[in-house]
């Protein structure tokens, strides 16, 4: 009986080593170190990807204040482990008192400018500080009386009295630009009232309407005291009057009626600055309205055309984040107030007849610390 013969064995490569011989290649095939290197592996990459993880969490926690105040990130889980790391390597979201949190003021000034008058000409219509509070999320709104009698501190080491809605022209002029007119308006509220502020925006209240228009319109409920009758507006003092009128209730202004509605005339230009204050109040509401987030690049447009900031974009945008934010706990504080009957403004003719406003230094204090008491 014939044996089968046995099968034959694949020949396994040579390789050739420094000349010195021939060797056979040990089968293909991971063995245990093989085995044990790829474990090694595999444990240092999760431990770094763990790591980076860790880094990029810690790291988001402290600058997330710093590009949108008010806002935090504290996953959970994450942050209560972060912050209990040993020593130096133990990370927490920034306090109230981190100078991220701290609250921000905000010189508003509004320009009721012609189509034939230039932005250094203009006087300030409206005067207004916002603060906003990263810690508390609470906002303030204070309005200054345009006529409101003060002393204007020119770069130059002059120093008069005048109108405080002069001050920005003064330095306008003077510096030729906004930027300029805003420091000048910046440098008198504070050698008159001791407040410092951080930025400005400036608005062309004109162009207001085009930045409620991108917003889709902006609610406002009107009281009883700032209610306007029926009266002829035109845009432009000549042209195309119209009849509106603005009952008490709530209503939604789109861009054309919130103008008219701010610059009603028919009565104290106090009462005027609170009707600006509610559309001021309105837009800082809907920054992130559906409308904006449609059309995005509208409403950029319709902004840049109409405000001027020493805020960048970024920092702007960080700030509408909040204020839609705050919205919900804004208050409103004007200088035309009285303090417990007493009153904050007086009438007052100048020697050269110009019918001004005088005001109590104690009131208004009153009404700039209310205004600041954020926390």
């Amino acid at each position: 009986m014939r044996t089968a013969a046995p099968a034959p064995q694949r020949a396994l490569p040579y390789t050739r080593v420094m000349e010195t011989g021939w060797y056979r290649d040990a089968p293909s095939g991971p063995g245990p170190v093989s085995q044990v290197l790829r474990t090694v592996f595999a444990v240092v990459l999760a431990f770094a990807a763990l790591w980076l993880g860790f880094i990029a969490s810690a790291l988001l926690m402290l600058v997330t204040p710093a590009v949108l105040p008010g806002a935090s990130f504290s996953p959970p889980g994450l942050s209560w482990t972060l912050e209990r790391m040993p020593g130096d390597l133990a990370v927490s979201s920034p306090g109230p008192d981190h100078p991220f949190n701290e609250p921000i003021d905000i010189l508003v000034m509004g320009a009721d400018r012609r189509p034939d008058e230039s932005a250094l000409d203009v006087r300030t219509d409206s005067i207004a500080l916002l603060r906003l509070d990263p810690a508390t999320h609470h906002a303030t709104i204070l309005s200054i009386p345009r006529d409101l009698w003060v002393s204007i501190n020119t770069v130059d080491g002059e120093t008069y009295p005048q109108r405080i809605n002069v001050s920005y022209t003064v330095g306008a002029r003077a510096g030729g630009s906004i930027e300029a007119g805003a420091e000048q308006l910046a440098r008198d509220i504070q050698v008159n009232f001791g407040v410092e502020v951080d930025h400005y925006i400036w608005l062309d209240m004109a162009g207001t309407r085009q930045l409620v228009d991108a917003l889709g319109g902006v609610t406002v409920t009107i009281p009883e005291s700032l209610a306007v009758p029926e009266w002829r507006y035109t845009e432009d003092d000549e042209t195309n009057p119209q009849n509106v009128s603005f009952p008490p209730g709530e209503h939604h202004l789109f861009g054309y009626e919130a103008v008219a509605f701010s610059r009603y005339r028919g009565d104290s230009d106090l009462y005027r600055a609170q009707r600006q204050q509610l559309v001021l109040r309105a837009l800082l509401a809907d920054p992130f309205s559906p409308r904006v987030l449609l059309n995005p690049i509208g409403a950029w447009r319709a902004a840049a055309s109409t405000v001027e900031s020493d805020l960048s974009t970024p920092r702007l945008a960080g700030l509408a984040y909040l204020s839609r934010k705050s919205s919900a706990n804004t208050e409103l504080y004007s200088l035309g107030e009285d303090v417990g009957g007493s009153p904050t403004v007086m009438p007052m003719t100048t020697a050269e007849g110009a019918a001004v406003l005088d005001w109590d230094p104690a009131n208004v204090a009153y009404w700039f610390e209310q205004a600041r008491a954020t926390r």
